[in-house]
């Protein structure tokens, strides 16, 4: 039996970013036992190339992508993306998209799975220190100070309805094969000494009418939804999907996709025993991973 991570990066979110490197990631996977499903950020749509190394700080820049596809030409293995929903450039991505996959083909490299996420939402607080040319958006994940301004200038209940409503747009698009981490907005959430959350108390009831909204969406597409793990290592300390929105998923006969969103090649596979304890008290027994961005099912049950 052998697990699909279908969300790998390879490399870290740091600034200036580092070139990408697939072979080690590649030697951690073979070592952990994991099949690696690669899923990286690929350019931004050209408003949003800015900053001193054009990239946002964190996506790929036009002149990296030759290599980026060089290494998966000597490797001889799949390529896939990770893109970040942005309202407005819905066309653009899809351009961009479609530019990948053919330059990809060009190289005979097979795209294997392409994840929608969001990651920018409509704002417009300072998120870099950088000029950004009047972008009405925010990136509100990298930076629990700029969350919690975004927070205070948006309001929890406009800021979640914007996060749901934006994954319902991305799904709509008919574009992509997953929904990358659903409850990405808990990144920086705890609970307070109650035992109720210090960002959206308040507001819990709505949100988990609109978190199950997108799920009962995805039901009506050919998409899958993501368990990622990531969340595990934020102060959130729990996968990006609750245990009662995995059991609702599962209920709807949504597909599921394991992805531990590592950016280091130690972290390949990060978190898989929690997953399958959720699956099983979920009572699902196959996942799902992509082939030339073709949905296989797989058991994961040994």
């Amino acid at each position: 039996m052998t697990i699909h991570d279908d969300h790998l990066h390879l490399r870290p979110h740091v600034a200036p970013t580092p070139p990408h490197e697939l072979a080690p990631l590649l030697k951690a996977a073979g070592a952990a036992g994991f099949a690696p499903g690669i899923r990286e950020h690929p350019p931004l749509p050209g408003p949003y190339r800015i900053g001193p190394h054009s990239d946002y700080d964190y996506a790929m820049r036009e002149h990296e992508v030759e290599r980026f596809f060089d290494l998966f030409v000597a490797a001889g293995r799949p390529v896939g993306f990770e893109f970040d929903y942005i309202a407005g450039f819905e066309e653009e991505q899809k351009n961009i998209l479609d530019d990948m996959t053919a330059r990809a083909q060009s190289k005979g490299v097979p795209v294997s799975g392409v994840i929608g996420s969001v990651h920018f939402l409509p704002g417009d607080i300072v998120d870099v220190e950088y000029e950004k040319s009047g972008l009405q958006t925010v990136m509100w994940d990298l930076d629990e100070n700029v969350f919690r301004r975004h927070l205070k200038n948006r309001g929890a209940a406009r800021m979640i309805r914007d996060y749901f409503g934006a994954q319902r747009e991305l799904i709509g698009m008919k574009t992509f094969d997953v929904l990358g981490h659903i409850e990405l907005i808990r990144k920086f959430d705890t609970k307070d000494s109650n035992g109720d959350s210090i960002y959206f108390a308040d507001v819990e009831d709505l949100y988990m009418e609109l978190a199950r909204g997108v799920i009962e969406l995805l039901a009506e597409s050919p998409m899958a939804l993501e368990i990622n793990t990531a969340g595990m290592f934020a102060k959130l300390g729990r996968p990006y999907i609750s245990q009662e929105l995995l059991n609702y998923a599962v209920e709807a006969g949504v597909p599921t996709c394991y992805g531990s969103d590592s950016h280091l090649p130690e972290r390949v596979g990060a978190g898989w025993d929690i997953v399958a304890r959720m699956l099983e008290r979920a009572g699902r027994e196959r996942l799902v991973t992509f082939d030339n961005r073709k949905m296989i099912e797989y058991s994961w049950v040994k």
